[in-house]
């Protein structure tokens, strides 16, 4: 469930960009199956890519203090901060008990249903719940989707004993890449095909929890080249916005050279350090420091739901003022209107034409005060934040026009743009939000999926030099796999946030309901994390 829940962890402060992040240390406080402890000593920063090495002799930690600098394309030391013990969770059983049976997206506590005991131990799973019975729910590009029960095939699995019922081979599971279905498909593909399932959209609180750091402006890397490696670069030259320190400003004062009456941006640019190459645009996939043992590659599947945030301050109340996220051939703007204190949602098609989608909606940024705000297009749907309230309810429901793949629009997927007016920007990050893959990337689990949680990427092991940046390696992306998998009667399909390293529905099969123990209300231990599980 990393990194909504964490279990036995190491909090590693990265030493090039001072970015704290967390990385999975179980098999070195509790290994599984008999085997010995593995010190977990290479990680990892999520944020800058920055490799580290975990020193936990005394000795070593002394000389690393006192080594010389290092090339910025060098792993780099530091001292082994010890592990910390996961999340103490409080769960609720009355809910379940008095009547209220499971939901969607609840976080749930179930005994794990191939072995309830371990050395006559009971042992309890934690995991997101993503169907409910009779449902047949599909896994393609990242996102969830569901069938309900009156449209679902049925199956007479009479025959069949409850335990082996639960089971993934009568699961009735079936797979295909998307481009592949046709007329000789199984009939559930060829109902995805078709559209006849419906995407499952979390409510903003639950997106919110599920989303994943791809970059944080508060934390650049010291040891980079500062022009080659920059992750948000002006448009172009001279067209008004400014760096300072970690801050941004514009004033359409000092832009020149414009031709047209369209913002002026501010792009985002996913640059990675790399050994072997130099700085160039790639596509955001679904990297996660929290999977140590994942240094193979820069990610195994492109993200294309995205999350923009930053602080604005407005300095005069006129002109424009935007946030935009690219997917594949669909660009979509919250745009803010100034003087008239209002926010719109716009579409931009090929030619740079605008269709409003939404609004405009009262949305007043006062000048001389600071706002948060906050643009998502996560699960096709548009959602705006500001200072925590949401102008569009849970936002606005897309119907994509392309969903085949990423475009050239992906290497700058998220901008800020200005026209007319004069505002300063701090605090700028860009997330992802979690990706579900086909398969966890577990031996012998996922087994209609790539290396290691690949939605299709890698064909084989040796793919570990894949250069993201490249369009015409991306052919694959533009035909990825579906994945469906029946929910029996009394039964429920459980999958973990940590969805390419997590052992659940997928690999073990369902969740009985004489099996489930309740909701995870709250973390209330370390007291650092305690608060409400979403």
């Amino acid at each position: 469930m990393a990194t909504t829940l964490l279990g036995y962890h190491k909090e590693v402060t990265c030493p090039s960009c001072g970015y704290t992040f967390v990385i999975n240390c179980s098999s070195e406080v509790d290994p599984q199956d008999g085997k010995e402890p593995q010190h977990v000593s290479k990680c990892f920063c999520e944020n800058c890519l920055q490799r580290v090495k975990l020193l936990p002799n005394p000795q070593e930690q002394r000389a690393a203090v006192t080594a010389p600098a290092s090339s910025w394309r060098d792993e780099k030391e530091v001292a082994d901060p010890g592990w910390r013990s996961g999340d103490r969770v409080l769960v609720a059983k009355f809910m379940y008990e008095a009547g209220r049976g499971p939901r969607r997206l609840d976080v749930v506590v179930f005994k794990y249903p191939q072995g309830p005991q371990k050395n006559f131990v009971p042992i309890n799973y934690i995991k997101r719940l993503l169907g409910l019975p009779g449902e047949t729910i599909a896994i393609h590009g990242g996102d969830i989707y569901v069938l309900p029960p009156e449209d679902s095939p049925k199956y007479d699995d009479s025959a069949l004993s409850p335990e082996d019922r639960r089971k993934v081979p009568a699961m009735h599971s079936h797979a295909a890449r998307i481009g592949d279905i046709n007329e000789r498909s199984a009939p559930i593909l060829r109902l995805f095909r078709d559209g006849k399932f419906r995407i499952v959209r979390k409510p903003p609180a639950v997106l919110l929890e599920m989303m994943r750091l791809v970059y944080d402006n508060d934390h650049p890397a010291q040891d980079l080249p500062a022009n080659e490696w920059k992750r948000w670069v002006a448009a172009r030259p001279k067209n008004g916005w400014s760096e300072s320190g970690k801050s941004f400003d514009y004033d359409s004062g000092a832009s020149e050279g414009r031709r047209d009456e369209s913002p002026d941006w501010l792009e985002y640019h996913h640059r990675l350090r790399n050994t072997n190459r130099k700085a160039h645009d790639q596509l955001i996939t679904d990297l996660l420091s929290y999977n140590y043992e994942n240094l193979d590659t820069l990610g195994h599947n492109w993200v294309g739901d995205l999350i923009v945030e930053c602080e604005v301050k407005v300095e005069q109340a006129q002109g424009e003022f935007c946030l935009q996220l690219s997917q594949g051939t669909n660009v979509y703007r919250a745009s803010w209107d100034l003087s008239a204190a209002t926010c719109s949602l716009l579409r931009v098609d090929e030619s740079g034409k605008t269709e409003v989608l939404a609004g405009p909606k009262p949305s007043k940024l006062k000048p001389g005060s600071r706002h948060k705000l906050r643009f998502a297009n996560v699960d096709q749907r548009l959602t705006v934040w500001v200072d925590g309230s949401l102008p569009f309810g849970d936002g606005h429901e897309l119907n994509p026009r392309d969903r085949k793949g990423p475009t050239a629009n992906d290497l700058t997927p998220a901008k800020i743009g200005c026209r007319g007016t004069k505002v300063r920007i701090d605090h700028v990050k860009l997330f992802r939000d979690t990706y579900y893959t086909v398969g966890n990337g577990k031996p012998g689990d996922g087994a209609h999926s790539g290396v290691n949680g690949s939605d299709g990427m890698f064909e084989d092991q040796s793919r570990l030099d894949w250069d993201w940046g490249t369009p015409g390696q991306w052919d694959r992306l533009r035909n990825l796999p579906v994945m469906t998998l029946y929910v029996q009667p009394g039964h429920y399909l459980c999958l973990g946030d940590n969805s390419p390293s997590s052992s659940d529905s997928r690999s073990w099969g369902l969740v009985p309901e004489r099996l489930m123990l309740g909701r995870a209300l709250m973390v209330y231990y370390p007291f650092k994390r305690a608060g409400r599980i979403r």
